[in-house]
């Protein structure tokens, strides 16, 4: 579900600017020192590596790597000696996997644009006039409404 959140937040910020994350990794590092928790967070001040959980002693921490910054990535894995392996391989093909091009009905599984979901609301509405409501809840700083369902 998480991972599902999270790229639904990548793809929302670049929405506006047409950015892919072809070949980013995902990698998951089971952190079991607070040594390696630290030389971990020495990654945080690096662009193009950027943590989808951040480090904690026995646990694991999540983080994507850009292309250009894998050897970067490797180099310092080395030194930090913690186990890790790729948990995604392709950031851009689960993206794309989850964009609503490849998705055949609407559900809470895949991406979907703020203007399909409001769709959907407005379509239970009229499906259903006497038991769902939409109600604007308020809204964005941008000034777009806020939409749900009563």
């Amino acid at each position: 579900m998480w991972k599902i959140i999270i790229l639904c937040t990548i793809v929302g910020l670049v929405a506006a600017e047409q950015v892919t994350y072809d070949n980013y990794k995902v990698f998951r590092i089971t952190v079991t020192t607070q040594m390696q928790a630290a030389l971990l967070n020495q990654f945080a001040d690096i662009h193009g590596i950027s943590f989808w959980i951040r480090p904690s002693v026995n646990k694991q921490t999540v983080l994507m790597v850009a292309p250009h910054k894998l050897s970067k990535f490797y180099e310092m894995m080395a030194q930090i000696q913690a186990p890790c392996e790729i948990y995604i391989e392709n950031v851009q093909a689960l993206i794309n996997r989850t964009m609503p091009g490849n998705v055949s009905t609407f559900d809470f599984k895949h991406y979907h644009t703020l203007d399909t979901i409001y769709k959907k609301l407005d379509d239970l509405e009229k499906k259903y006039p006497d038991k769902v409501q939409t109600i604007v809840g308020g809204k964005t700083d941008e000034g777009r409404q806020i939409k749900g369902v009563k």
